[in-house]
């Protein structure tokens, strides 16, 4: 006959049991960098993680809400506000102010339709439906009064959006055609479109503005070719080559801090970095003039399509995951005087790589950082930084 006690320790062992399978089966729902802060922001099935990677050698792991189901995530510059999304509750979007040991639960607001994507700037925040965007005020004097609602053109289940970090060239940008890859701009601080475009033959798959809210890159369903579009007038200034012929699926965007970097990440294990040097479009002077003279004279001689490549640069240096199949997100960050690619998985880890400002070429992988203890990497033990 069993005692009481027994009894008691065997239902301890078993909870105990079920939180470690638990944590184990964590999984990641939401990656988020917030430049200004160098912090990843990370939305998972046990509440959120704070990824701070101001040190590149010694990431710092803070989490929270741990009995949140977390789908959508966002940290809004110059702030401790989280705005986020639950899986529980697909359209209600709360506002929690975190701390190093605790924090506070702010306020939430409900929508008639489910929450597709969150983005914030230091002035706004962008809550998308699939058929629409809205605009709500982040200063904190006048935060979430509504500024206005973008109705879009062409339904968007994914929440293909992007805000610009800048406040005076305050834009956000979407799809505006499901057959083509058109894009418009909506100037936030005129509430009005500013300019539609074509990005792209193909579909729209991904879009990211630069820091300074003047340019936008953009990728289409193909994966091949990526673009830099000037946003007040939509003309490409850049046009980068990803592949010559493999069409993969894009996976991220990212402009670094300065706007000197673009990173691309894919379904392939292939980080490529773009160095924003010579637009394109822009005349050029003395010898290099002499060069494009040549050029052009050769293309007249050339096929369409072959001509074409001439104006197409390849990835100025790369990084390899080491684990393939994964999907991730990049920034590339100038910390202590140097380039740093930080490149999170949604597998749950973080890799941090040293980029060469002069040479480029391959980037040399220095960090592996897991968000949680009980995930497993590739790399030997003593490389690891781990949640204590």
């Amino acid at each position: 006959m069993a005692h009481v006690g027994d009894v008691e320790n065997q239902l301890d062992n078993i909870e105990t049991e079920e939180k470690i399978e638990n944590e184990s089966d964590l999984k990641v729902f939401s990656l988020r960098f917030e430049k200004q802060s160098y912090q990843l922001v990370v939305g998972t099935t046990n509440g959120y993680r704070l990824v701070n990677y101001f040190d590149p050698t010694n990431p710092v792991i803070q989490k929270g809400l741990l009995n949140e189901s977390i789908k959508l995530i966002e940290l809004i510059p110059k702030t401790m506000i989280l705005t986020y999304v639950t899986t529980d509750s697909p359209n209600k979007v709360n506002f929690y102010e975190y701390h190093e040991t605790d924090g506070a639960f702010l306020e939430s607001k409900l929508f008639s339709k489910s929450i597709c994507a969150l983005r914030a700037s230091t002035s706004r925040i962008a809550i998308a439906v699939e058929s629409g965007v809205y605009l709500f005020s982040s200063e904190l004097t006048k935060f979430m009064q509504k500024l206005h609602y973008v109705i879009l053109n062409v339904p968007n289940p994914h929440g293909l959006i992007d805000l610009s970090e800048n406040d005076f060239n305050a834009y956000l940008g979407y799809p505006c055609s499901a057959i083509k890859g058109e894009v418009e701009i909506f100037d936030c601080r005129v509430r009005k479109s500013k300019v539609i475009f074509e990005a792209h033959i193909s579909p729209i798959v991904a879009i990211s503005f630069s820091p300074t809210g003047r340019s936008v890159a953009t990728a289409s369903e193909k994966g091949t070719l990526i673009r830099v579009h000037i946003v007040f007038t939509g003309e490409c200034v850049y046009e980068f080559r990803r592949s010559l012929t493999r069409t993969i699926s894009i996976n991220s965007l990212g402009f670094g801090l300065d706007s000197t970097y673009l990173g691309v990440t894919s379904s392939s294990t292939t980080i490529h970095i773009f160095k924003l040097e010579q637009p394109v479009s822009l005349a050029s002077s003395g010898s290099s003039a002499i060069i494009d003279a040549i050029t052009r004279t050769a293309e007249a001689y050339l096929p369409t399509e072959i001509s074409k490549l001439l104006h197409q640069e390849r990835a100025f240096a790369y990084a390899a995951l080491p684990v393939p199949g994964m999907d991730t997100i990049s920034m590339i960050h100038r910390i202590r005087n140097s380039s740093h690619l930080i490149v999170a998985t949604f597998d749950g880890f973080v890799y941090i790589y040293t980029l060469d400002d002069i040479n480029g070429g391959e980037c040399r992988l220095i960090k592996n950082v897991a968000i949680e203890k009980d995930l497993v990497g590739d790399l030997h033990e003593e490389e690891w930084v781990l949640v204590d």
